[in-house]
């Protein structure tokens, strides 16, 4: 059983349910962990718990959250996918087949397909990670992919301190220890976009540039 981890941050609780019905057509055993911040999501995290047998994470920061999630998991891999996102079918297994097959890939990380509402337009996002892509748009971090518990445990958890931006030195932390990613270019999620979405979210919180300069030191 493959353990999945909904991160649902702000988003609203349709979009949540929609994240959380992806994770339960996949074509292997699946467990839901949902991250949410204290105070957010508390009559869908007791509907899903209801629905998918979801287990709740809650804790203060959205951050922290998605660690206290983590913890309660105890598979060797994990998938973690960011509400509005929903995934393919397959994204669990795929993924599951690659890490068996390449024992020294550490995060596979999926593209993405972006469409409208009305699927008249549809976009390809790459897969591909680097330094330069992650530096260049601090909060457009991979928001599906799988890892290895133990890259996991041994990059370390998300960093409270840095607020919005713990996902993004997170990242960079990882690429910094040589973390292996496999890219799929096969897009495994989707975002169906209406006329008021954007991604990567907007937020009401602005670029820290102390927090920002923190990071890069």
């Amino acid at each position: 059983m493959i353990p999945v981890v909904i991160v649902a941050g702000r988003n609203g609780s349709l979009a949540v349910v929609r994240t959380a019905d992806s994770v339960a057509r996949q074509t292997v055993s699946t467990a839901i962990v949902l991250s949410v911040s204290t105070g957010t999501h508390g009559p869908i995290g007791a509907s899903l718990g209801s629905r998918h047998g979801a287990d709740i994470a809650p804790a203060d920061s959205e951050a922290a959250a998605k660690n206290a999630a983590v913890q309660r998991t105890v598979s060797d891999r994990l998938l973690l996918v960011r509400a509005p996102w929903q995934l393919d079918p397959v994204m669990a297994e795929r993924s599951t087949r690659i890490l068996d097959s390449q024992p020294d890939v550490a995060v596979v990380v999926p593209a993405l397909r972006l469409q409208t509402a009305a699927d008249s337009h549809s976009r390809i996002l790459a897969s591909s990670v680097s330094l330069p892509a992650l530096l260049a748009s601090p909060l457009e971090t991979p928001p599906v992919f799988m890892i290895r518990r133990q890259t996991w445990d041994s990059a370390g958890g998300l960093e409270e301190c840095f607020g919005s931006l713990a996902f993004n030195e997170w990242w960079l932390r990882l690429l910094d220890a040589g973390a292996p990613i496999a890219h799929v270019e096969e897009p495994l999620g989707s975002l169906t976009a209406g006329p008021r979405d954007w991604w990567p979210a907007l937020s009401d919180e602005a670029l820290h540039v102390v927090r920002f300069r923190a990071i890069l030191e």
